[in-house]
Parts: C-alpha cells; sequence; structure tokens
C-alpha cells in the first residue's frame, strides 16, 4: 500500500503539470487566433 501511494503522488502531480501546460497552450492559441482575427477586422474596415 505505501508503494502504491508513492506511485500515486508523482502521478497527481505531472497531471496537474499536464493540465497546467494544457491551459497555457490554450491561452496562447486564444490570443494567437485573436491577434489574427483582430489582423482580418482592421484590414476589412481599412479596406
Amino acid at each position: 500500500m505505501p508503494v502504491y501511494g508513492d506511485d500515486w503522488v508523482p502521478e497527481r502531480k505531472i497531471g496537474n503539470v499536464e493540465a497546467f501546460v494544457t491551459l497555457v497552450l490554450v491561452l496562447i492559441s486564444i490570443y494567437l487566433w485573436g491577434g489574427m482575427i483582430y489582423d482580418l477586422l482592421l484590414h476589412v474596415i481599412g479596406s
């Protein structure tokens, strides 16, 4: 049982890291897409 507990803690930490990395990637992609959409709107309004 203690071995299972030791194995479980790193897995939880890895899961948290993966969730954090996923969140960061999602925020970056939203930022990039938002910038592209903003540029498109400026282009449409400009012309």
